[in-house]
């Protein structure tokens, strides 16, 4: 049974998974004055406007560090987990990060961020993650192997109650890969299914 999420918290939850895509973003920083406003109407898209417009302010860092500090709050992994589902692949890794390092990630959510973060591209095109040298590609890469150090280390929340839905299911065991081969037998058993 998936844990159900009040509406009023999804929509709190909703608008943190965006602010962490401004956070992990730097798109409008050095943009002129002139030049933001015409990139964004801040009456059609209130919030893009005030959250961009707060990290031009107070600088990449410090919001970034602001949005951190929000996320580290969250204690609960079906929050987190709710946070994963919503999160665009698109938008980078930096809601990610904060999500499978957060000490309330559950092993379904991160086995969803992994497997969503597509493993056997950096195994069969690098060997590994932690051996990939594709500056576009790094960010990736730099999550998943964070994710390989957790799971040989303290792990994640087991038995928390986050299900995946049955459509992640699916998807996690078609990508599953041959793990009797050298290059794959280093993905950690955990994110084996």
């Amino acid at each position: 049974m998936r844990i159900m999420i009040e509406n009023e918290r999804k929509e709190i939850l909703e608008d943190l998974v965006f602010k962490a895509s401004v956070a992990g973003s730097d798109d409008c920083f050095n943009l002129s004055e002139e030049e933001f406003r015409e990139e964004i109407d801040p009456d059609e898209a209130w919030l893009v406007y005030q959250e961009f417009a707060k990290q031009r302010k107070i600088g990449l860092e410090n919001y970034a560090n602001d949005i951190r500090t929000e996320i580290q709050k969250i204690t609960l992994p079906e929050d987190l987990h709710f946070m994963a589902e919503c999160h665009n692949y698109d938008d980078g890794t930096f809601l990610l990060e904060q999500i499978v390092t957060s000490p309330n990630c559950a092993i379904e959510t991160a086995q969803m961020i992994y497997w969503l973060s597509a493993p056997d591209y950096y195994y069969d095109e690098f060997g590994g993650p932690e051996y990939c040298d594709d500056e576009l590609n790094e960010p990736f890469a730099d999550l998943l192997v964070k994710m390989n150090d957790r799971a040989k280390g303290m792990g994640f929340v087991m038995d928390s109650g986050v299900v995946l839905s049955e459509e992640m299911e699916a998807y996690i065991k078609q990508a599953q890969l041959d793990y009797t081969k050298e290059v794959y037998s280093k993905v950690p058993e955990c994110f084996r299914k």
